[in-house]
């Protein structure tokens, strides 16, 4: 025997709607966690230092969850399974270091995946701009915190994150 349930919003006992099922049969989640930042400008870089970037322009922010004024970091609302990526453009790559290391990182130290460019291997001289692009997905508990750092070990200090570069994630569930 089947049965079909007709509703056409799901909410919470306090009046929040928490889904929605519109007349083609789509499922909308108006309030599910999801944020996408960028640089307003370029971000000069260090070299053998981590430096966080400063992703200081939101493009949306479901939840309010992504310090953009201070810490430049994300903050799980809730537990459960969320979707990171990042595309960098750098900027003035100077071939003279040894690496540039982009990590994810979870809480002020858990490093969560890191993409590693070997300057050496990869270029045979200063490169004008290159990509840097990641995406994978990661269990967070309510409250983690997390961003993304860079590293470049060695040469000159003249790398720039420039401003396309962006930074996204959401809530799969």
């Amino acid at each position: 025997m089947a049965s079909t349930l007709k509703v056409q919003n799901i909410a919470h006992t306090g009046g929040t709607t928490a889904m929605t099922v519109d007349s083609s049969g789509r499922i909308l989640q108006p309030t599910k966690p999801a944020f996408s930042v960028s640089r307003n400008g370029n971000q000069s870089i260090s070299n053998n230092t981590a430096e966080k970037i400063q992703w200081n322009q939101e493009t949306f922010d479901i939840g309010s969850n992504f310090d953009h004024t201070t810490n430049y970091y994300f903050t799980a609302p809730i537990t459960g399974i969320y979707q990171l990526q990042y595309n960098l453009r750098l900027e003035n790559l100077d071939t003279a270091g040894a690496y540039v290391q982009i990590k994810i990182k979870k809480n002020s130290g858990t490093t969560l995946d890191t993409y590693t460019i070997d300057l050496n291997e990869e270029f045979t001289s200063d490169v004008d701009f290159t990509m840097a692009t990641h995406a994978n997905i990661y269990q967070l508990t309510a409250s983690d915190t997390v961003y993304i750092e860079y590293h470049q070990s060695g040469g000159a200090v003249q790398t720039q994150i420039q401003s396309e570069s962006i930074f996204s994630g959401f809530l799969i569930g």
